[in-house]
């Protein structure tokens, strides 16, 4: 139902978040969001029977707690003694930090940036920058994309210039913290670097233990010719959290893309990611992943070679324990018309017990001629020989399992090339 001032959708079918959906007066905002926004929830309501197929999300956001919620999102400003309690990536960077998905200026560094920032919501501060977005914001069949279009309105976005070589990273800080309600947040992350340029962007995820709530976001990530952009990622989010990411990265002729992911802490999370790589582009991915007490991880890449001579390279080491379960899927998918592409899918994934799951699919769909591809994949116990060997040095049993355990994590070591960023990585593999 659509009128003169404002957008609703009825919800006839008890769909999670869309009872009460409403835009604010077409006034304040520039017609294309309105638009986008709009066929966000379309969107959303037509392809919401796939969001079932994952039961353990639907079954989640579609339980009382939130169906009482609907669409809120509560404005909280965490003290400093709690913003202690998060252990996260400490290194000196130009920060930015987001509040339940919205841009927090007090916490986040605005004076003398080496390249541009949109804040206080992307809905508002864009209006007089749309051609710099509206081509390039995504809107598709992926029913949680959806859902993050339609409520448009909050994240941040950060471009680049040509040729810029910044000394120091960027650093998204998200933080959720629910001061004991129940909450969805939907943060979108835009970061366009131009040709020539060289970022080192880090993403820290973070909530505390005791937080219920659940967390859609979007990543667009749009890396310019010859350029290199070395992205870090850690997430250390609640065990009672929902979190859904859809992450897209163009990468264009000539780039480097060096992905680095630490899942120390999660609850039930959904991690999909899309590479478009053009010709003579290279993207490294790897991430480790640990599953605990009651976590279900899942880890969804997808490989898409669109020119030429280029290169991927993904892996994931996981250790999962005390029934929680790491799928993990990769799909390579190199064009009729591409040549020389070499494509390789590595993964390991250690059951610390009996009542761990883990399961892992590769995926190459191969048209071209002369590709290399290749893939490994493992899913086993501890080895008794490796725990022997440690034993026989005066290690005992449980050491000599946690041992094992981080040496497999620590696998995401092999793609971190600065020693800051090794020192921090290896840090938190040991907390």
């Amino acid at each position: 139902m659509v009128d003169s001032k404002f957008t609703t959708v009825q919800n006839t079918e008890n769909i999670p978040f869309t009872a009460g959906y409403r835009l604010v007066a077409v006034e304040n905002l520039p017609q294309w969001i309105v638009r986008f926004a709009r066929l966000g929830m379309e969107g959303y309501i037509k392809s919401f029977g796939k969001i079932k197929e994952n039961k353990k999300i639907y079954d989640f956001i579609s339980s009382d707690d939130f169906a009482r919620v609907g669409a809120r999102s509560v404005d909280v400003f965490p003290s400093i003694e709690t913003l202690l309690k998060y252990p996260d990536f400490d290194v000196e960077s130009y920060t930015l930090v987001l509040i339940n998905g919205k841009y927090c200026a007090d916490l986040s560094d605005e004076d003398d940036l080496p390249f541009s920032v949109f804040s206080d919501g992307i809905g508002l501060s864009v209006s007089d920058d749309e051609e710099f977005l509206k081509d390039k914001l995504i809107c598709d069949a992926n029913p949680y994309v959806a859902l993050n279009s339609a409520y448009f309105s909050s994240g941040v976005v950060i471009d680049v210039g040509d040729g810029e070589k910044l000394c120091k990273p960027i650093h998204i800080i998200s933080i959720t913290t629910t001061a004991g309600d129940k909450i969805f947040t939907n943060p979108r992350v835009f970061v366009r670097l131009g040709n020539n340029a060289s970022v080192d962007l880090v993403e820290s995820n973070l909530s505390l233990d005791d937080e219920k709530y659940f967390d859609n976001k979007v990543v667009q990530l749009s890396v310019g010719k010859n350029s290199v952009l070395n992205h870090y990622k850690f997430y250390n989010v609640s065990q009672k959290s929902a979190v859904v990411e859809n992450n897209f990265i163009d990468v264009s002729a000539g780039s480097r893309v060096n992905e680095v992911c630490f899942v120390r802490r999660a609850g039930i999370m959904s991690v999909k990611s899309q590479f478009n790589i053009d010709e003579r582009a290279e993207v490294k991915s790897v991430s480790s992943v640990n599953s605990m007490v009651g976590s279900n991880v899942d880890v969804d890449v997808l490989l898409c070679h669109n020119g030429d001579n280029s290169d991927s390279n993904v892996c994931l080491y996981s250790v999962v324990s005390g029934g929680a379960k790491t799928f993990f899927k990769t799909n390579v998918d190199c064009s009729p018309l591409v040549c020389g592409v070499n494509t390789s899918q590595v993964s390991r994934i250690l059951l610390a017990d009996s009542t761990a799951v883990g399961r892992i699919k590769p995926f190459q769909t191969i048209e071209a001629e002369k590709v290399r591809a290749f893939h490994g994949a493992v899913v086993s116990g501890v080895s008794e020989e490796d725990l022997f060997f440690l034993q026989s040095r005066g290690i005992d049993e449980v050491d000599a399992k946690q041992l094992i355990y981080r040496s497999c994590l620590a696998n995401i070591l092999q793609n971190v090339k600065d020693e800051k960023f090794y020192d921090e990585f290896l840090r938190l593999l040991w907390l």
